[in-house]
């Protein structure tokens, strides 16, 4: 029950399985100190920088492809190439890092004898 791997997510030029489901960000990051309102309530701000944010999910797979997955993604930093990022208008390759991770057992496969997990959920974020 391997995952198919299209070539839509990439980290450090590695095919990842394609995920069940993907959201797509963009974050403003805005200078604490350049940004705010004034005393007439208008806002006034000091964008810094534009920051992308992939929240991924996986269905269920076999443990294999978890760990394909999460030994791709253990690094401090890595290198994400996303196949269509809606901003740019194309593939894009982005210094992101993974949030939490999070992978439910599901249960033993009868046929196989192996572990099955309810998917896994992360997100990766713009360094």
């Amino acid at each position: 029950m391997k995952l198919p791997r299209s070539g839509l997510i990439k980290v450090n030029g590695i095919a990842l399985p394609d995920p069940s489901k993907l959201t797509w960000s963009v974050q403003d990051l805005d200078d604490s100190e350049g940004s705010g309102r004034n005393a007439n309530g208008k806002m006034f701000r000091d964008r810094v920088a534009v920051k992308r944010k992939l929240m991924i999910n996986w269905c269920a797979m076999e443990t294999n492809d978890l760990h394909d997955i999460l030994i791709a993604i253990q690094d401090e930093f890595f290198q994400v190439t996303f196949a269509e990022d809606p901003l740019h208008g194309g593939s894009l390759t982005k210094t992101m890092y993974a949030g939490d991770k999070s992978a439910p057992l599901l249960q033993k496969d009868k046929r196989t004898g192996r572990w099955l997990w309810q998917g896994l959920s992360v997100n990766f974020i713009e360094q």
